[in-house]
């Protein structure tokens, strides 16, 4: 047999042999496209993000991320929130922490048994000077910080302060509100200027060149510290039982041989502020008790609690006492604080009282609830 020729598909025929033809393999037909050309492709933003969008034919939109862009992820939603609905979001939960914390307060004014104006912190008139608590001091501090410290332990009306005032002629002498031009009288104390309370102020006291005084009743029918005045021939006997009084109840007390000579002060020293009423009631109760310590203690030596009041006059500021560690009374041996072990004074004033304790306001509360009981012997 001869090679004669191949096919089509490259296979050799062979002669005397039927040719085998390959079989035909039918195509597909070619969807009918219509002769018009498909709409241009238009870009459009949707939230910050470039997409390419097609009309199909049959009329449906679709969105591709155009060339270049991130293709975001399916299952990650973005909410994008309007600017007045953050708003609202933030007023709801600070008006929801609002009401929680007014409902809190009024759970510590039950618990404390307050009533609202007894919450009430003291007015603008006793600002700032005195809102820092009393450091550790000692003789060799620097005047500054001894300034500080006896504003802080002594806080009082800082809006106001007296001065001691002697007439060398008439051998008269007494105490004056400070009034910027002097004092005159016949003017209503709504329309006199009184001068402030300043670190200068203290200054001098401490170095002697005035003696000035303290009005313990701040608004809002509070003050920082209780003191005792005792007067007279048994002021430092009876001083001493009020001070003995207070130790047997837990009471920090400091007792001061006064200016007179002839009297002392016994001084209970609180954290903040506390009712006048309290205070005084707990002065009340350590005098009673101290009667009861000496057992035949009469009331002839004893003064006056301050504060005077339980509430702040009318168109007053209550009664002053003459300031302790005056620089001039100091040198004749007075307004100092004595030991009571040995009725000297203590050989550092600052040191002494930067370590006396003070009270806090439930303490003080509480002591003036044992010192007020009255107990009735049976039989």
């Amino acid at each position: 047999m001869v090679h004669d020729d191949t096919n089509l598909n490259g296979m050799p025929l062979w002669r005397g042999t039927a040719i085998l033809r390959p079989k035909r393999i039918r195509r597909q037909r070619r969807p009918h496209m219509p002769s018009t050309p498909p709409p241009r492709a238009t870009i459009k933003h949707c939230h910050g993000l470039a997409q390419t969008e097609c009309l199909s034919h049959s009329g449906a939109c679709l969105t591709y991320p155009a060339r270049g862009t991130k293709r975001p992820r399916p299952s990650r939603t973005v909410v994008n929130m309007s600017g007045s609905d953050a708003d609202h979001t933030n007023l709801a939960a600070l008006t929801a922490e609002l009401a929680s914390m007014r409902a809190e307060n009024g759970r510590l004014l039950r618990l404390l048994k307050l009533t609202r104006r007894e919450a009430t912190p003291p007015g603008p008139a006793q600002a700032g000077f005195f809102d820092a608590p009393p450091g550790l001091v000692h003789a060799g501090s620097l005047p500054e910080a001894k300034v500080a410290f006896f504003g802080a332990m002594f806080a009082a009306r800082t809006d106001i302060y007296a001065v001691r005032w002697e007439n060398a002629r008439t051998g008269q002498k007494g105490w004056l509100p400070a009034v910027r031009g002097g004092w005159r009288k016949g003017v209503r104390h709504a329309e006199r200027d009184y001068l402030p309370l300043t670190a200068e102020v203290l200054s001098a006291h401490l170095s002697g060149q005035t003696h000035i005084g303290l009005y313990p009743l701040l608004d809002g029918d509070r003050c920082w510290w209780l003191a005792a005045d005792f007067d007279g021939s048994a002021a430092m006997l009876d001083a001493l039982n009020y001070v003995k009084a207070a130790r047997a109840l837990g009471v920090p007390a400091g007792l001061e041989f006064s200016r007179s000579g002839t009297g002392a002060h016994a001084w209970t020293f609180f954290t903040a502020p506390v009712l006048a009423e309290t205070a005084r009631r707990l002065g009340t109760g350590l005098l009673r008790e101290a009667m009861a310590l000496r057992g035949q203690m009469s009331l002839a030596s004893y003064d006056r609690l301050f504060p005077s009041q339980d509430t702040l006059p009318a168109g007053g500021v209550g009664n002053l006492i003459a300031a302790s560690l005056n620089g001039k009374a100091r040198r004749d041996g007075a307004t100092v604080f004595l030991d009571p072990a040995t009725m000297e004074p203590h050989e550092d004033q600052w040191a002494y009282l930067s370590t006396l304790s003070r009270m806090t306001p439930r303490e003080a509360t509480a002591a003036a609830n044992r010192a007020g009981q009255v107990i009735v012997g049976a039989g």
